[in-house]
């Protein structure tokens, strides 16, 4: 929430200058806030990979984990002791 040249910190809720980097009670940064909108396309991305995967493997017939990779798994699992 901002008024005029001042914005509220929304950790402590102390009133400070609009261009202050970080709340000069609490120490809450301002800075580096816009950076969950690329982890947020990062995220999309993969979802989409990972449905072409999926939709590329069941066109073509193939498994869709590898069997390599099946095998691999089976073995960690299987190397656990307890």
């Amino acid at each position: 929430m901002r008024t005029g040249n001042t914005k509220f910190c929304p950790r402590c809720g102390a009133q400070i200058h609009i261009s202050d980097g970080y709340c000069t009670r609490c120490g809450y940064s301002f800075r580096g806030r816009g950076k969950k909108s690329n982890f947020k396309t990062i995220i999309i991305a993969v979802i989409i990979l990972a449905i072409a995967w999926v939709l590329i493997r069941t066109i073509t017939k193939q498994d869709i984990i590898p069997s390599g990779l099946m095998s691999l798994f089976k073995n960690m699992t299987s190397n656990k002791t307890g």
